[in-house]
């Protein structure tokens, strides 16, 4: 099943005062997860299961330096990432990493939005294909057109938007690097929402999800279906976010 949803040139703001561009995802529903026999796949992708997910807003890009130095000025009492010193770290339109879940969150809050559902990022990188590379199951074809992994990123971060986006207008969300989500870590997606919702445990479970593979990883853990978990204090060299928001942002 693919997502009952079509759209044509991406409808994008860009929300103040962090700067980042977002785009409108359509509502719908979609096949969540991976198909058993696709290459690579593991138990934690599966079962299949038909999720319903409402318009939101989603960064066309994941979070960048300068943009994270915004809210760093804002915030004086904030740490600074991981590596921040390093010129192959920080470069403005670098994806900002060596941030935790918390960190991610209190931006995302500082903006005035949220992290992405685990849903929402998947329905949205998917972009209504079903294909374990976003427009291929050739895994050249996500080298040359998509995406930054080991193989073709010289072992580093690369600035965003330079590979082609997604049919959505979604830039590098495989590669360049992971990102988080709101959700608690599961094993499985046996008894996951159904609405697109956050996964929550009540306490909050001690990893969250994170979603996309890193400019480090191999292609087959690149797949759109591939899922991981940090705990949320973990600050990665390889680990970013990207900004969601549910309705329409405070845009100039």
């Amino acid at each position: 099943m693919q997502s009952r949803v079509n759209i044509g040139e991406p409808e994008i703001r860009t929300s103040q005062p962090s700067g980042v561009e977002l785009v409108q995802v359509p509502s719908g529903s979609f096949l969540m997860g991976s198909p058993e026999l696709e290459r690579g796949r593991l138990s934690s992708e599966g079962p299949e299961h038909v999720v319903t997910v409402q318009a939101f807003w989603i960064g066309r890009y994941a979070v960048t330096n300068r943009e994270y130095e915004r809210f760093l000025a804002a915030n004086p009492g904030s740490r600074s990432p991981e590596l921040w010193h390093r010129y192959d770290h920080n470069r403005p339109q670098q994806p900002v990493v060596g941030i935790s879940w918390h960190e991610a969150r209190q931006f995302a809050e500082w903006a005035g939005g949220r992290l992405p559902t685990e849903a929402e990022w998947e329905y949205a990188a998917r972009a209504a294909t079903s294909e374990p590379y976003l427009t291929s199951s050739n895994i050249e074809d996500l080298y040359r057109y998509h995406a930054w992994l080991d193989g073709n990123s010289r072992g580093r971060k690369h600035e965003v938007g330079h590979k082609q986006p997604n049919s959505w207008g979604l830039h590098d969300v495989l590669g360049n690097c992971s990102e988080w989500c709101e959700d608690d870590w599961h094993d499985s997606y046996g008894g996951a929402p159904e609405d697109g919702s956050a996964w929550l445990d009540e306490p909050r479970g001690p990893e969250r999800v994170i979603r996309g593979g890193a400019f480090d990883e191999q292609a087959e853990t690149a797949r759109v279906g591939f899922r991981d978990h940090y705990p949320p204090c973990q600050r990665r060299y390889d680990v970013g976010f990207r900004l969601a928001f549910s309705t329409e942002p405070d845009s100039c």
